[in-house]
């Protein structure tokens, strides 16, 4: 799948199983519903980030430069830096996220919108889990999904920044994806993440609050022993361009189509964008062949991810199921309809199921 972007041996925690747990006055551990095979590789994205770097070398490659606007030109485009300095250029591939600038130079409209619900962010240090309860008990390839009223949260390990010289017990990090309802003083007109160590005290304290009363007792007790520096907030957002191509400029990654994180797709999708767009332009003599080829491949791939989002957030978040009474045959059900016709690694092969009515 990398192609050679990434290197042979790069760091990465496998899983094969997903344990789907329910808080349980019984069991502090929660209750299972479900072991899931559910195969998975999970990264760290400053481990995702340095391999990719190492590529480019020095040449070209020009740090802390923000693009501030985007001009199109017969035959190219200009771009404008908030140095002040400009640059002209045959072709532009705009990778600069869901806020992107250079999808603002005609791509029409991205439509996004906020989900009315946030991710809460969070990594632990394997050092740090003195009492490693459930985590011990199940498989080192486990990973877990709780389930709760008006949400769910994913929890996974990744390997630590360094893992490979890191010592024996540090070499992961248990990190958290966990919904719920936007907090009270988030600035829902246009919401922003707010990055570990910056979230106000009085967001943490609801944040704590809504752990207490959804978790099992062992889960928000561990929680509450992270760190500041180690819990951020994710608004939810999605949204997608019309069209991925507008003349010399093209679009990659979120800056084409922003999908929700339950499809656990941003790295995934914006690796699979380069490789297209590099085997368009292996495949076409034209730059206007090669675009047209890779805006309608990318193009509705990233749109159908954004639908799947929007699926995925309204059953598991914003209409979630009696969890409680649910078994190992109903939540293959339900993930299967869920997911309608899609592959979804988090969820299965789902290829040949149809979402019914």
């Amino acid at each position: 799948m990398t192609e050679g972007y990434l290197d042979v041996g790069y760091p990465s925690c496998r899983a094969s199983e997903r344990l789907w747990l329910v808080a349980d006055d019984h069991d502090r551990f929660g209750r299972a519903l479900w072991s899931q095979p559910s195969p998975a590789i999970m990264n760290n994205w400053s481990d995702l980030w340095q391999g990719l770097r190492s590529r480019m070398g020095h040449v070209g490659y020009h740090d802390a430069m923000a693009v501030s606007s985007l001009r199109l030109l017969s035959g190219g485009a200009e771009i404008s830096f908030d140095d002040g300095s400009c640059v002209a250029a045959d072709l532009v591939i705009g990778a600069d996220g869901s806020r992107s600038v250079v999808r603002g130079s005609g791509h029409g409209a991205f439509g996004a919108g906020f989900a009315g619900y946030v991710a809460w962010r969070l990594g632990i240090p394997e050092g740090a889990i003195a009492d490693v309860g459930p985590l011990g008990a199940a498989a080192p390839d486990t990973w877990f999904t709780l389930c709760y009223r008006d949400g769910h949260a994913i929890v996974y390990w990744i390997p630590s920044s360094g893992s490979v010289s890191a010592p024996v017990g540090e070499r992961r990090v248990l990190n958290f994806v966990i919904y719920s309802p936007a907090p009270s003083g988030l600035a829902l007109e246009r919401p922003a993440w707010i990055p570990p160590g910056e979230v106000p005290p009085a967001m943490r304290a609801q944040f704590e609050a809504f752990v207490d009363a959804r978790f099992p007792a062992w889960w928000s007790t561990l929680i509450r022993q992270a760190a500041p520096d180690q819990l951020s907030l994710q608004p939810v957002y999605d949204g997608a361009a019309t069209s991925y191509v507008d003349g010399p400029v093209v679009l990659v990654g979120d800056a084409g189509s922003l999908a929700r994180p339950h499809t656990g797709s941003g790295a995934t999708k914006a690796l699979s964008d380069a490789l297209a767009l590099e085997r368009a332009c292996r495949r076409h003599d034209t730059w206007s062949d090669a675009l047209d080829d890779y805006d309608a491949e990318r193009g509705r791939a990233g749109r159908e991810l954004v639908a799947l989002g929007r699926r995925l957030g309204h059953d598991m978040v914003e209409a979630t199921p009696e969890w409680s009474t649910m078994d190992a045959a109903s939540l293959d059900a339900f993930t299967k309809a869920t997911v309608a016709g899609h592959g979804l690694y988090f969820y299965g092969n789902a290829s040949d199921q149809r979402r019914g009515p």
